[in-house]
Formats: C-alpha cells, sequence, structure tokens
C-alpha cells in the first residue's frame, strides 16, 4: 500500500482575491486534459506523469490552493478505490493550501477544501506514463541477423510495449473509460561514416530498400502524445559491395613501363596531357571499395574479364583508338554475393593522319626535318620524325605526332648523295631510334652534306570501328635533309 505524504503549503508573497476559486492542480505534470465525464456539475481533470526512463519510478504531486491563501480552511484527501467505487480517506490538514507530492501510483484523487459554511471538491485522475520501444529483430550482440538482410533490401521491426491508462466515472465501476495515447511520431536516425543507403521510412517496421555499403547503426525514437520519448538502435553490418575504382594513364615517359630511352623520342610536348593515342596503356587499381570479395574488369573491347585481386594493380594496353566503357564489377562474400559495377570512358584518340591516310593523290606527305646536327650540341643530334628544340626549325608535324603511337610499322632508307645508304629501319615505330649520324650503325661519322631519305612503307590503322591495318605503301615520301657538325645557332 502506498503511502502519501500531506504536507502545508505556506504561500507568503501570493494573495488570492475572495472571488478566486479553489484549485486542485498537478505544476509537475507534462500533459493534462479534461475526464470524459462530468460529475457533480464539475469537470475533472486528467493529469499524465512522464517516466524519466522506462521501468523507472517517479512521484506525483497534487496541490491544492484555498480560495483566498488564508489559514484555517480544511483540505481532506482521498483515493478512489476502483473495486468499491468509494474514496479511502487518505489524510486531513489545516492551512491555506495542500498538496501530495509522493504519488506513485495511478488513480483518481480527490480533496474536500471547506470553511464554515464554504465547501468545495475536486477530483483529479493522475496516471503514471511510461512506455518501451524495442527492435525486436536483432540478435543478443545487437545486430540484424543474416535473415533479415537480403542485397536488395533489410527488414528492420521494432515494437512498442505500453500500459492501458483507463478510469471510471467516479461512483461507478461498470464503465471503463480511456485515455487516449497515440505513438504516431517515429523517427529513424542512422549514424555512418558516408551516409549510404536510404533511411527508413516514419514505421516501426520498414524495408530499407537501398541498404547501405557502409556499417549502420539505426536509431529508432518514438514520441507518445504527452511527450513521453523512448528509443532502441541496431547495428548492421552491411553486406553491400560497393565499386570504386580509377585508373592512370601511362606515360610514354615513364621508365618503369616503357624502355628507358623513349623519354627522349616520345616524351616532352609530343605527348600531349589530353590527346591520347593507340596503342596506349593504362594503371586500373581499386579505389577502397567496399565489402568486396571478389573483382573483375571489363575494358569494354568484348575481351575477357580480368579477375583479380584488390591489392593488385592492373596494366592494359588499349591497342587500337576508340572510345572504351571499361567497367569494374565487385561482389561480397557468400551467401548473400552482392553485386556491384561502376563504370569509366577512356577515350583513345586517333592519329592526325590528316588528308594522308585518306588515299587522295593530293594529300600532303609527311614532313621530317630539314637540318640535322649530330654534334651533341642538343639541337638535331638525332634525325627522328620530329624534332624538338628551340631552332626556328623545329617541327612538329600532325602526320608524325601519332606516329610514335599509332603507327605500327615504317620503312625508312637514307642514302648519301652517291647513293649509298647510310640508315634504314624497319619495324614497330617505338622501337626506332633515329638516325644518329653514323653510317650503318657503326662507329664512322657521316660526313657533312645533304642526305636523300626514302619512306617506303607505312602500316596504320584504315578503319578505327572495324580496326583494320591498311598498308600505306603506295605513299612513298622522298626528301632531302642536310647534316652538319658544327653547331647552328
Amino acid at each position: 500500500m502506498s503511502k502519501y505524504v500531506i504536507r502545508l503549503l505556506l504561500i507568503f508573497v501570493i494573495s488570492y482575491p475572495a472571488f478566486i476559486k479553489a484549485q486542485l492542480y498537478a505544476p509537475g505534470a507534462a500533459f493534462s486534459e479534461d475526464a470524459d465525464y462530468i460529475s457533480q456539475n464539475t469537470t475533472d481533470s486528467i493529469y499524465i506523469f512522464n517516466v524519466p526512463e522506462y521501468g523507472g519510478s517517479i512521484n506525483c504531486n497534487l496541490e491544492a490552493l484555498s480560495p483566498d491563501s488564508t489559514d484555517n480552511w480544511q483540505f481532506i484527501w482521498s483515493l478512489y478505490d476502483t473495486l468499491s467505487g468509494n474514496f479511502n480517506l487518505l489524510g486531513t490538514i489545516t492551512g491555506s493550501s495542500s498538496a501530495i507530492d509522493t504519488i506513485d501510483m495511478s488513480g483518481c484523487y480527490q480533496v474536500i477544501i471547506s470553511k464554515g459554511a464554504i465547501t468545495d471538491t475536486f477530483r483529479a485522475w493522475v496516471f503514471i506514463n511510461d512506455f518501451n520501444v524495442e527492435i525486436i529483430d536483432k540478435d543478443d550482440s545487437g545486430k540484424i541477423p543474416f535473415k533479415y538482410l537480403s542485397c536488395e533490401y533489410l527488414d528492420i521491426e521494432a515494437e512498442i510495449t505500453q500500459a492501458t491508462l483507463r478510469y471510471y466515472i467516479p461512483g461507478r465501476t461498470d464503465t471503463i473509460l480511456y485515455v487516449f495515447n497515440s505513438y504516431e511520431d517515429i523517427d529513424w536516425t542512422t549514424e555512418n561514416e558516408e551516409g549510404s543507403g536510404s533511411k527508413p521510412g516514419s514505421r516501426l517496421d520498414p524495408r530499407i530498400g537501398d541498404p547501405p555499403y557502409e556499417d549502420t547503426e539505426y536509431i529508432i525514437t518514438v514520441t507518445d502524445r504527452f511527450g513521453l520519448e523512448r528509443s532502441d538502435n541496431v547495428f548492421y553490418e552491411s553486406i553491400i559491395s560497393k565499386a570504386q575504382f580509377d585508373n592512370t594513364y601511362i606515360s610514354l615517359a615513364d621508365e618503369k613501363y616503357y624502355p628507358e630511352d623513349y623519354e627522349l623520342f616520345y616524351g616532352g610536348k609530343y605527348e600531349q596531357e589530353q590527346k591520347r593515342t593507340a596503342p596506349a596503356k593504362y594503371k586500373f587499381f581499386d579505389n577502397d571499395s567496399k565489402n568486396a570479395v571478389i573483382y573483375s574488369i571489363n575494358f569494354g573491347n568484348e575481351e575477357d574479364t580480368t579477375f583479380y585481386n584488390k591489392e593488385d594493380t592492373i596494366i592494359y594496353e588499349f591497342l587500337y583508338p576508340g572510345e572504351y566503357t571499361v567497367t569494374y564489377f565487385t561482389k561480397s562474400a557468400e551467401p548473400q554475393g552482392c553485386p556491384d559495377s561502376v563504370t569509366m570512358e577512356v577515350v583513345i584518340e586517333p592519329p592526325g593522319m590528316g588528308d594522308y591516310r585518306s588515299g587522295s593523290p593530293e594529300a600532303e606527305p609527311p614532313i621530317l626535318p630539314n637540318v640535322f646536327t649530330p654534334n651533341l650540341d642538343g639541337y638535331g643530334d638525332v634525325l627522328s620524325l620530329y624534332k624538338e628544340g628551340n631552332s626556328n626549325d623545329a617541327i612538329a608535324n600532325d602526320l608524325f605526332r601519332p606516329v610514335d603511337v599509332s603507327i605500327y610499322n615504317i620503312d625508312i632508307v637514307i642514302f648519301n648523295r652517291y647513293g649509298r645508304k647510310v640508315h634504314e629501319y624497319y619495324g614497330n615505330i617505338r622501337d626506332w631510334k633515329g638516325w644518329d649520324g653514323k653510317i650503318m650503325n657503326s662507329d664512322r661519322n657521316a660526313s657533312e652534306g645533304v642526305y636523300f631519305y626514302v619512306v617506303k612503307r607505312i602500316v596504320a590503322v584504315e578503319d578505327w570501328e572495324d580496326l583494320k591495318l591498311k598498308d600505306y605503301s603506295t605513299k612513298i615520301k622522298r626528301g632531302f635533309i642536310h647534316l652538319f657538325r658544327e653547331s647552328q645557332n
């Protein structure tokens, strides 16, 4: 049986005019409203007290004030017995006000305030409000079990445990009335590093159609009509793979992936950063994919997909120009094995062959430098298909700019003025280091003078869509070049 302490409230400052009625109120209540009945031409009050923690306790309080705040008012307190329909006396106190501040059970409390011929009766139903929200589809470690997960969705289910707040018309026990409560304010929040996945809807049993690829904590917070808030949480260990990768173009000047002298012949201004021609090498590497155990790449050219470990770096060479849609696939561990993919466009430019590759008789033939100075002064020391330097006759032409990467074979012969061969090369243009001024790759220097060259054959790509090679042997290029041994400033 609960005990109730009835104490006298001393009001020192506030004085109440005689026309003010007596009052019964609950200053610590979280919510109040009128009861659904009228008794003796008065309306009884309902006061709701919210328990701070589920299953905890709270002391509720009721205070009664006399009409005029003077002494010698009698306050008779009683508690309604729902079995007999009677009020059982709790205690009587005399003064200007009175309070019960140790109420620890719900019920109807009545106070009769009287002085002389003046009597007034007040009643209030006091309810201790408590409920709990609990996510029920979690294991003992607080995680969502696999049976509630799939690659397309995850299910979370919570339930509310609540007490029924009921009351009676005083003097009767045959009619039960209820205090309406609602739990419509349902809010789900998530906590993960990148905010991946969709947020659950405002319901107790949401199905999340876009599961996050990050491990995520889900928190449900429910607030009832009386402002009481309860929360619970569950941890989702993600099974969703997230594909993330990147690529890097490998410069022809990269000595790790190309011969050391490629930088001399194919680096510098001849390798434009935004124009890449075939064959072109790329590095492909994983860029922190999530939850994946299987990784693969399709390079967009109908070749077989490459499987590899996450720590691997794939080096791939695109042999032909074109626009390639490279697709990176990941898959998480079984039993779910959730796949994901991401694409990246790689554009390999066709060579700037210009009119020369059109086959027109009027096409402009390729241009070669007309000055050659193999004197180790840094200008024109090697006769190549292009010439770098600060001199006025430095040439970088449209045809031979892509020769180093898009013309597969070239046949070139250089003669002196007597028709004797001093240099020749046939093969892949990348492997030709140019003429260094030596006679037939010997230690003998060719003398100064005029030399003639003949580009007898070029094999290049003709049809970029069908990737057909064409032999441009009918397009013979002849020309001459001046060899100087002195520096040409």
